[in-house]
Protein backbone atom coordinates (compact mmCIF):
# COMPACT_ATOMS: atom_id res chain seq x y z
CA UNK A 1 0.00 0.00 0.00
CA UNK A 2 2.59 2.29 0.66
CA UNK A 3 4.20 1.85 -2.59
CA UNK A 4 1.05 2.58 -4.46
CA UNK A 5 0.14 5.74 -2.30
CA UNK A 6 3.74 7.34 -3.19
CA UNK A 7 3.26 6.26 -6.65
CA UNK A 8 -0.23 8.55 -6.60
CA UNK A 9 1.97 11.40 -4.47
CA UNK A 10 4.02 11.45 -7.36
CA UNK A 11 2.21 13.02 -9.66
CA UNK A 12 1.84 15.65 -7.72
CA UNK A 13 4.22 18.76 -7.26
CA UNK A 14 6.62 18.99 -3.97
CA UNK A 15 4.10 21.64 -2.80
CA UNK A 16 1.03 19.54 -3.31
CA UNK A 17 2.93 16.49 -1.62
CA UNK A 18 4.04 17.99 1.62
CA UNK A 19 0.72 20.00 2.17
CA UNK A 20 -0.84 16.37 1.60
CA UNK A 21 1.40 14.08 3.73
CA UNK A 22 1.33 17.18 6.58
CA UNK A 23 -2.27 16.83 6.28
CA UNK A 24 -2.77 13.27 6.30
CA UNK A 25 -0.31 11.76 8.39
CA UNK A 26 1.33 9.89 5.25
CA UNK A 27 5.24 9.97 6.26
CA UNK A 28 6.86 7.13 8.31
CA UNK A 29 7.74 9.36 11.07
CA UNK A 30 4.61 11.64 11.79
CA UNK A 31 1.98 10.00 13.88
CA UNK A 32 -0.87 12.16 13.54
CA UNK A 33 -2.47 13.74 10.56
CA UNK A 34 -2.42 17.52 11.24
CA UNK A 35 -5.15 20.26 11.07
CA UNK A 36 -4.76 23.18 7.49
CA UNK A 37 -3.32 25.51 10.56
CA UNK A 38 -0.82 23.38 11.40
CA UNK A 39 0.28 22.63 7.97
CA UNK A 40 -0.30 26.29 7.37
CA UNK A 41 2.21 27.09 9.77
CA UNK A 42 4.97 24.25 9.23
CA UNK A 43 5.07 25.20 5.39
CA UNK A 44 4.63 29.35 6.01
CA UNK A 45 1.09 29.31 4.80
CA UNK A 46 -2.55 30.81 5.17
CA UNK A 47 -4.56 28.33 6.72
CA UNK A 48 -7.01 28.85 3.06
CA UNK A 49 -3.83 28.91 0.83
CA UNK A 50 -2.98 25.45 2.67
CA UNK A 51 -6.92 24.27 2.15
CA UNK A 52 -6.48 25.36 -1.56
CA UNK A 53 -3.55 23.34 -2.29
CA UNK A 54 -5.11 20.47 -0.36
CA UNK A 55 -8.47 21.03 -2.57
CA UNK A 56 -6.13 21.20 -5.95
CA UNK A 57 -3.94 18.11 -5.08
CA UNK A 58 -7.19 15.91 -3.88
CA UNK A 59 -9.01 16.79 -7.50
CA UNK A 60 -5.73 16.15 -9.04
CA UNK A 61 -5.30 12.57 -7.49
CA UNK A 62 -9.20 11.74 -8.83
CA UNK A 63 -8.56 12.69 -12.02
CA UNK A 64 -5.41 10.74 -12.68
CA UNK A 65 -7.22 7.49 -11.26
CA UNK A 66 -10.27 8.10 -13.85
CA UNK A 67 -10.81 5.22 -16.56
CA UNK A 68 -9.50 7.62 -19.76
CA UNK A 69 -11.85 6.66 -22.87
CA UNK A 70 -9.24 5.07 -25.74
CA UNK A 71 -8.31 7.76 -28.65
CA UNK A 72 -10.67 7.66 -31.44
CA UNK A 73 -8.72 6.02 -33.71
CA UNK A 74 -8.82 3.06 -31.54
CA UNK A 75 -12.22 3.47 -31.79
CA UNK A 76 -12.25 3.14 -35.10
CA UNK A 77 -10.00 0.32 -35.59
CA UNK A 78 -12.21 -1.27 -33.02
CA UNK A 79 -15.58 -0.88 -35.25
CA UNK A 80 -13.84 -1.47 -38.40
CA UNK A 81 -12.71 -4.91 -36.79
CA UNK A 82 -16.20 -5.72 -35.51
CA UNK A 83 -17.75 -4.88 -38.66
CA UNK A 84 -14.99 -7.56 -40.26
CA UNK A 85 -16.08 -10.30 -37.60
CA UNK A 86 -20.00 -9.57 -38.52
CA UNK A 87 -19.44 -10.27 -42.08
CA UNK A 88 -17.65 -13.74 -41.14
CA UNK A 89 -20.64 -14.63 -39.20
CA UNK A 90 -23.46 -13.86 -41.44
CA UNK A 91 -20.73 -16.17 -44.07
CA UNK A 92 -20.98 -18.84 -41.31
CA UNK A 93 -24.81 -18.73 -41.10
CA UNK A 94 -25.03 -19.32 -44.82
CA UNK A 95 -22.76 -21.94 -44.81
CA UNK A 96 -24.63 -23.68 -41.66
CA UNK A 97 -28.12 -23.32 -43.72
CA UNK A 98 -26.65 -24.71 -46.75
CA UNK A 99 -25.06 -27.82 -45.09
CA UNK A 100 -28.13 -28.32 -42.83
CA UNK A 101 -30.34 -28.18 -46.12
CA UNK A 102 -28.47 -30.91 -48.18
CA UNK A 103 -28.81 -32.82 -44.69
CA UNK A 104 -32.26 -32.83 -44.21
CA UNK A 105 -34.02 -36.23 -45.80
Amino acid sequence: MREEIDRMLERLTEREREVLTLRYSLSEDQNEPKTLEQVGEALQLSREQARQIEAGALQKLRRSSEPTAPPPDVNAEILSELRAIRGELAGLREENAALRSLLQP
